[in-house]
């Protein structure tokens, strides 16, 4: 699939990235008549029936390694035993469960799952997961010199 897929490296579109056969250095008729809400985009490849498969794939893999990260947590936490005490009972706890369990994995995975396509909630989410991976290398670091 992934030969078939054309990818953009020519002439663009400055407000949309649609393909040109040559480079006007304007933006396309579209973006003239109705703007956008953004400045510039630019797309690595052409969106149509032979790219839309594996796009959707890749915006769809963070699913998975949500969950994948959830069964990874929970076996380090069952490794662990009573060392994981200061994670998951410990002073830790509500950053360990709210922060990391909760706000970083189960309501990301719970937006992307309810496959709304607010575009705001879907940033929120991608902004939860990153809170989460800072909430998971704090609690782990610092639950260590505690």
């Amino acid at each position: 699939t992934w030969s078939k897929i054309r990818f953009l490296d020519g002439p663009v579109c400055d407000g949309c990235g649609v393909p040109f056969e040559y480079d006007p250095g304007v933006r396309c008729g579209a973006c003239l008549a109705r703007p956008r809400a953004f400045d510039r985009a630019r797309a690595a490849c052409l969106y149509d029936e032979v790219s839309r498969e594996p796009i959707l794939k890749l915006k769809h893999a963070d699913r998975y390694s949500m969950l994948v990260e959830l069964l990874l947590l929970a076996a380090l936490i069952a490794a662990l035993g009573a060392a994981a005490r200061p994670l998951v009972s410990g002073h830790f706890a509500t950053l360990f469960w709210g922060g990391l369990i909760g706000l970083g994995l189960l309501l990301p995975l719970a937006l992307d799952l309810l496959g709304t396509r607010a575009r705001a909630l879907g940033a929120l989410a991608a902004a939860l997961v990153l809170i989460g991976g800072f909430v998971l290398r704090y609690v782990v670091l610092m639950s260590v010199q505690a």
